[in-house]
């Protein structure tokens, strides 16, 4: 192998550990949003059965 091609192979490994960051990143954001969205119709949900209550 070349010092092109190992070079070459390199950026490419680079490039798909960036992607896998990318993606566990925008997993980890996707996970906190609904989690956060959940929480807050959950307690939604509570007030409105003290209201009635």
């Amino acid at each position: 192998m070349t010092e092109k091609e190992k070079m070459l192979k390199q950026m490419l490994h680079d490039a798909n550990d960036l992607k896998s960051y990318q993606m566990i990143w925008l997993g980890q954001r996707i996970f906190v949003m609904t989690t956060a969205s959940f929480a807050h119709l959950k307690s939604f949900l509570h007030c409105d059965e003290i209201c009635q209550g």
